[in-house]
């Protein structure tokens, strides 16, 4: 499993795009309308959060991958948001 885990982890912050229609957690599907400005203010305000981190050397690790730098942080973040809003071609 450590293998798999440890092939895997490059291809979140690499220069190549996430494919398209990967299995979503349940969890994670909105079935409920929602505010698109509101929604889309709240996604700057984490975008700017995240932004004013900067270079901050204590990043929680995660709990499947374990350790990024701040730069891992950051592409994974970009690469996660270009995945999402290419699904609307936004």
């Amino acid at each position: 499993m450590r293998l798999l885990i440890k092939s895997f982890k490059s291809t979140l912050y690499n220069d190549k795009p996430w494919k398209q229609n990967l299995p979503t957690a349940k969890e994670f599907i909105v079935s409920e309308q929602k505010d698109f400005d509101k929604e889309k203010n709240s996604l700057v305000l984490l975008i700017d959060e995240l932004k004013a981190k900067g270079e901050q050397h204590n990043w929680p690790k995660h709990p499947i991958f374990g350790t990024f730098t701040s730069q891992q942080w950051g592409q994974m973040q970009y690469k996660h948001l270009d995945h999402h809003l290419k699904q609307f071609n936004s």
